[in-house]
Parts: structure tokens; C-alpha cells; sequence
């Protein structure tokens, strides 16, 4: 059986505002950090040791959950999960993997990240990956376009069932 039984699948596109407003572009809190850091290196915790398999996410986890509701944890390539409280979250949205305007994918910053995806997976915490294109004019290219949408989702795709 295909991993997608034991990865949640979700693409989310993070759109900027491809036009001026007032001569000055809107940009996003998420555009605003990967510029500032998109020249880091992936956080080597995140990926560990990739001679490891992926775990199956604990579905039976035996501890009390007052989480009522999905709750998303936004971590970014360059950050560390040393830090984070899976306890307090449903979910975590791997930032991310670069799309290209023809569906085809850039940087991956070294997907999967195995170190945290079976930590996660551990916690009963799922991990969903984060497609990334920051310009309007390139989003309007990639789903416009038949052959670029199919060529991304194929492309994404087998990118997530990679972890």
C-alpha cells in the first residue's frame, strides 16, 4: 500500500500578490523569511539519518489529547524541531519544496526529513509538506497551463510519498 495510508497528502501553494499596490509589492510573512533565508542549508536535524525508514504514523497513541480541532505547526527548512510541542499539535507543514512555473520542482531542501517525520509520526503528529511559488505571474503560468498542473501534481506527488 502506497504511504499516502500514513502520510497526510496536502500541497498548499503560498501566493503572494503578483502585482504592485502603490508601487510596492505586498509581501507575505512566508515570502519575507524565505528570502531572508534562502540561501541557508536544510537543519540537519530535520533530515538525521536517512539510512533509517520512514515509521508509519502512531495512530494508537495512548496519551490524552485535549486538542479538539486541527492544529498546524509552520516549521521552515532552516529552523530546528528541537523545540517543538507535538503535544500541542495535530499536524506540522514541512516548509518546503520549491515549484517551478512549468510543474516541475526546485530545491526540495533535502525532503524527506526523516529525523522529524518519525518524530512526528511517534506523537500521532502527521507531516504535510509545503509547496512553495512566490510569484503571481509564474502561479498563473503553472495553472493555466494543463500540462504544467498535471506535470506539477505528478511531480509533488511522488516528491511526498518520498517521505
Amino acid at each position: 500500500m502506497i504511504r499516502a495510508a500514513t502520510v497526510a497528502l496536502f500541497v498548499s501553494i503560498l501566493i503572494s500578490s503578483g502585482s504592485p499596490v502603490a508601487a510596492q509589492e505586498n509581501l507575505s510573512i512566508h515570502k519575507l523569511e524565505w528570502q531572508r533565508h534562502r540561501f541557508e542549508a536544510t537543519n540537519p536535524s530535520l533530515i538525521g539519518d536517512r539510512s533509517q525508514p520512514i515509521q508509519p504514523l502512531n495512530t494508537r497513541l495512548a496519551k490524552p489529547r485535549a486538542l479538539k480541532a486541527t492544529v498546524f505547526g509552520y516549521l521552515p527548512y532552516w529552523s530546528s524541531s528541537d523545540y517543538l510541542r507535538f503535544d500541542l499539535l495535530t499536524h506540522i507543514a514541512a516548509f518546503s519544496v520549491e515549484v517551478n512555473a512549468d510543474g516541475t520542482l526546485g530545491n526540495d531542501h533535502g525532503w524527506p526529513w526523516t529525523s522529524l517525520i518519525n518524530r512526528a509520526h511517534s506523537q500521532g503528529v502527521k507531516v504535510i509538506l509545503v509547496a512553495t511559488l512566490f510569484d503571481g505571474a509564474k502561479i498563473s503560468t503553472l495553472i493555466s497551463s494543463q500540462s504544467n498542473r498535471q506535470r506539477f501534481f505528478a511531480n509533488i506527488k511522488a516528491k511526498m510519498l518520498e517521505g
